[in-house]
């Protein structure tokens, strides 16, 4: 049975008040037609909304904070048009003023972006008409316009916010963006494992001759490559093939055995041992470090 893949979890939070339920579908629906493309590229699309949490006791935003994880938000979205949502608890440490659910999230969305570079931030605002004026509160559109005024240039929360009409326009806009957004992931992950491959490949530099002395990787290398002729037998090939042996790298031919390697005798070492799996890989770490180091070497060299 083949192993099952690693998924990689990107985590949408979607940060809206009512008046954007239709949008809001409309994004969860973009999410979904994007999950085959996440498959292929090893990540999985997980939608989060403070609508997902069960009740509980405390202040009811940071009930929600704490079911939902800000710090592990890859990516954030915040969709506004006329409402603000409603107070929920926690205030604005400059001016005092308690901010709303949405706002609350917006804000610790870009607090936590300008401290770790995650998550990305998308706002969206609908510049369409309200639906009846009837339905227009004054308090939640002004809300609304002053934290957007904070948005611009100069603002305590410089971003740039786009703007849309009408639905249909927010779910090509997103579409697009989330598209962009996750080949940038793909990017930075190929980036980060290659990153992590090359510190992996300084510390097997830095260990490698003491896990094996340069004798014992050279038996590797060449029982790799079957350059195996021209042994001649001494103590010290066969305590260093015992060695090898001991750490699961080689393992002796059926019927034969190290010690009956006689002093001063020319053999061919694959008749005696064989790589293990163990072996082989060591063997493949041992290849790439050479390069690695000779690859320093030329690059030290005038004219390198």
């Amino acid at each position: 049975m083949p192993p099952e893949r690693a998924y990689r979890k990107i985590r949408v939070f979607i940060a809206c008040p009512g008046d954007v339920e239709d949008e809001k579908a409309r994004l969860l629906k973009v999410i979904e037609s994007l999950r085959f493309d996440a498959d292929a590229h090893g990540f999985f699309l997980d939608p989060i909304e403070w609508r997902q949490c069960v009740p509980d006791l405390g202040l009811p935003q940071e009930v929600i904070f704490e079911q939902v994880k800000p710090e592990a938000w890859d990516i954030f979205i915040a969709i506004l048009w006329t409402r603000f949502g409603t107070p929920c608890g926690v205030f604005d440490v400059e001016t005092g003023r308690e901010l709303t659910g949405t706002e609350a999230e917006i804000v610790r969305a870009i607090e936590i972006h300008r401290a770790h570079d995650l998550p990305r931030v998308f706002i969206y605002r609908s510049t369409r008409p309200p639906n009846s004026l009837r339905e227009l509160r004054g308090d939640q559109l002004k809300a609304v316009d002053d934290f957007l005024q904070e948005c611009e240039r100069g603002g305590r929360h410089p971003a740039l916010v786009k703007l849309y009409e009408q639905p249909d326009e927010f779910e090509r806009f997103v579409s697009e963006h989330l598209r962009k957004t996750l080949a940038t992931v793909d990017l930075t992950e190929i980036k980060s494992k290659q990153d992590w491959q090359q510190d992996h490949l300084k510390v097997v530099q830095l260990v490698l001759p003491l896990l094996l002395p340069i004798q014992e990787q050279q038996h590797l290398i060449n029982l790799g490559i079957q350059n195996t002729s021209g042994y001649r037998g001494n103590d010290a090939v066969r305590s260093e093939l015992r060695r090898l042996r001991s750490m699961g790298l080689i393992e002796k031919r059926a019927g034969r055995n190290i010690g009956e390697i006689k002093d001063n005798h020319t053999i061919d070492l694959q008749d005696y041992v064989y790589l293990t799996k163990s072996g082989q890989e060591w063997v493949t770490i041992i290849q790439a470090n050479q390069q690695s180091l000779s690859r320093d070497r030329e690059a030290q060299m005038p004219g390198g």
